[in-house]
């Protein structure tokens, strides 16, 4: 098939027959990602669909972007279609474009703020590799960069330090460190306690390729607290 011959044309989502066979599945995250991509870009990427007869509207490549553009209400999608009888070959094509999605250069990669990175999809595992950021290391947390980024030129606030807003006390400190909150509470007891429990991060025992590691970090497997034990009833 030339290029000629290869055109863009938009179809109805309800013409479409989603291959039973496609191999590939999807996280709740990614599904959310590619959804948040396709709201702000549209549908810049074709479907692929055989338009051979017998065949007939069978996609063969895009079946994460069709389920994505339904979910978003899509009644019309861009499609190329391919002139595959053989339902051998068919299958084979599905399954390449799947399986050839090529390699990152991580050079280039390193250029982009990690940020940004990490808002389009990029796993901390991946962002690590991408940052050369060793496992057996301690990740440096960069203060003054981060600082930069939020424009704050001076920080006052010390560790330890507790501050009177009304008939309430806010602390810079660690909710679990006992001394910490016997300072914080100065005697009294508390009316409520509202926690947000460790939905994703393993607080002490964060590992990365089973190796244990630690340091302060925008990451889910680093360890982020000074304690080395937790109480019974902190979730």
């Amino acid at each position: 098939m030339t290029h000629e011959q290869l055109k863009i044309q938009s179809i109805a989502i309800s013409k479409l027959k989603p291959a039973l066979y496609n191999p590939r599945k999807w996280s709740e995250e990614a599904i959310e990602q590619l959804a948040e991509s396709i709201r702000g870009f549209g549908m810049v990427d074709p479907i692929l669909v055989n338009g051979a007869e017998g065949r007939k509207n069978i996609v063969i490549g895009g079946h994460f972007r069709l389920k994505v553009a339904k979910d978003l209400g899509y009644k019309v999608v861009p499609v190329v279609y391919l002139d595959i009888p053989d339902e051998a070959k068919e299958k084979a094509l599905n399954l390449r474009l799947n399986r050839n999605l090529g390699d990152w250069d991580y050079k280039l990669l390193a250029e982009f703020d990690q940020t940004v990175l990490s808002d389009i999809g990029f796993s901390s595992e991946e962002l690590d590799d991408i940052f050369d950021l060793d496992p057996d290391t301690d990740e440096q947390f960069n203060l003054q960069k981060e600082l930069e980024k939020l424009d704050i030129t001076s920080v006052e606030v010390q560790k330890g330090d507790v501050y009177l807003l009304g008939e309430s006390r806010l602390m810079c400190g660690d909710s679990t460190i006992e001394a910490d909150m016997q300072k914080l509470m100065n005697g009294q007891k508390a009316d409520m306690c509202m926690t947000d429990p460790p939905y994703i991060l393993d607080y002490l025992h964060a590992k990365r390729h089973g190796k244990p590691t630690k340091g302060f970090g925008s990451k889910k497997n680093r360890r982020y607290l000074e304690t080395d034990i937790l109480p019974d009833n902190f979730t």
